[in-house]
């Protein structure tokens, strides 16, 4: 039986002043990026506050943290759709544009950090197939073609019923719909074991001998924990504004659940998994308990401080009891706090393994604003022409 839709339209007829002015501020933030990147093309890295003894900075900081937003909200997408729980399919969505948007922004900051687009053609060159940076590479693309086709999959009907030519003519039907969930469900087993197993850029760190700081194997799991958690809070934040000001409907207890397992989340990546790495070798070293508390808690870095207590204890704290976690505006806050959390423990881990010192100057902030920008712009876009719900089916249309 085939399925149609009465209204052809892609792009929503009712779009109020706000949301064109959203989307404008989005595209003059785009812009003013862009116009700095190709400023410092013309220019040079001089114009940041890089050095030859701190070559990497805020550019890939920012590229750490929205390559663990990426991965996460790609793990998310992909775990709904491998088990078909069909409560949080409506998160499926949301989660592949944020996946899509995230990675637009983390590949433009390493060719800002590189200095020359052109150097970039050197992966596809003369890459070297076990260099850890290549499996960066790889996954970088991966990110972005796992969100495409699976948005594809699960718009196929949609747009065949819209008549599009990007259907490929395929007609819309009931069968070819459940034949798309079916493939979305093994592509998206793919796409979650591509997010957790093959997270690469933990890894990246993990394995580079001669940093002492980053040669350690829990490096590589907390980068995974990590991305799980900042995707939680970056769809959680999403669905709510989106529940608020779209057509989007939060489904009943999702919110809680979202916020349920930011909290879980919290526990393991920041408090256990962050002690687990100091414990062993505090405990060894240390005569008493306080001691070991001190040594596991002592820190020369400011960074490492705001990530616990800002990207941790605090959202913990707003999230520990039920009737709270249920208030929009508090998991929207605890969700807001992680994500700094994100960038404070991307910035330290950054800098615990780098010699000297560094603070990133007002360019790179307008580079890297200007290119959430552009990601910003994508989900909001992708929010607002991507269906979100099938179609009734309308038994007096179509063939039998």
């Amino acid at each position: 039986m085939s399925i149609a839709r009465d209204d052809a339209s892609v792009l929503p007829t009712d779009l109020s002043s706000g949301w064109l002015g959203w989307v404008a501020g989005l595209a003059i933030l785009f812009v003013l990026g862009a116009l700095g990147f190709l400023y410092q093309l013309v220019v040079g890295l001089g114009v940041t506050n890089l050095s030859d003894g701190f070559v990497w900075g805020l550019y890939i900081v920012a590229f750490m943290a929205f390559m663990a937003t990426a991965g996460g909200t790609l793990a998310i997408a992909g775990a709904i759709l491998l088990f078909r729980a069909e409560r949080y399919m409506s998160l499926v969505k949301p989660s592949l544009l944020l996946a899509l948007g995230s990675v637009i922004v983390a590949g433009p900051m390493v060719i800002a950090d590189l200095g020359n687009p052109l150097r970039s053609w050197g992966f596809y060159i003369w890459t070297e197939p076990l260099s850890p940076l290549t499996g960066d590479f790889v996954v970088v693309h991966l990110f972005i073609l796992f969100p495409v086709v699976l948005l594809w999959l699960l718009s196929r009907g949609d747009l065949a019923a819209r008549g599009s030519r990007l259907a490929f003519r395929s007609e819309d039907t009931a069968d070819g719909r459940e034949r798309d969930k079916k493939i979305a469900s093994y592509v998206g087993g793919l796409a979650l074991v591509t997010a957790t197993v093959f997270y690469p850029t933990g890894w990246l760190f993990a394995v580079m001998q001669g940093r002492e700081a980053w040669f350690d194997p829990l490096l590589g799991v907390m980068s995974v924990t990590k991305a799980i958690l900042a995707g939680i809070a970056l769809l959680a934040i999403v669905v709510i504004l989106a529940d608020r000001f779209t057509d989007f409907e939060l489904k009943d207890r999702v919110q809680a659940h979202l916020a349920t397992a930011m909290g879980v989340m919290v526990v393991v990546h920041v408090l256990y998994l962050e002690l687990a790495r100091e414990f062993p070798a505090a405990w060894a070293t240390e005569a008493t308990m306080s001691d070991v508390i001190g040594a596991v808690l002592a820190s020369d870095s400011l960074l490492f401080y705001g990530w616990i207590i800002i990207g941790g204890v605090v959202p913990l704290a707003l999230l520990l009891h039920p009737s709270i976690r249920r208030r929009s505006m508090v998991v929207l806050t605890a969700g807001m706090l992680v994500l700094v959390g994100t960038f404070l423990e991307s910035a330290y881990i950054l800098e615990s393994g780098l010699p000297g010192s560094y603070l990133p100057n007002a360019f790179e902030f307008v580079v890297m604003i200007g290119f959430i920008g552009l990601g910003a712009l994508i989900v909001t876009i992708g929010l607002l022409i991507v269906p979100d719900e099938e179609p009734p089916l309308n038994p007096t249309q179509g063939d039998a």
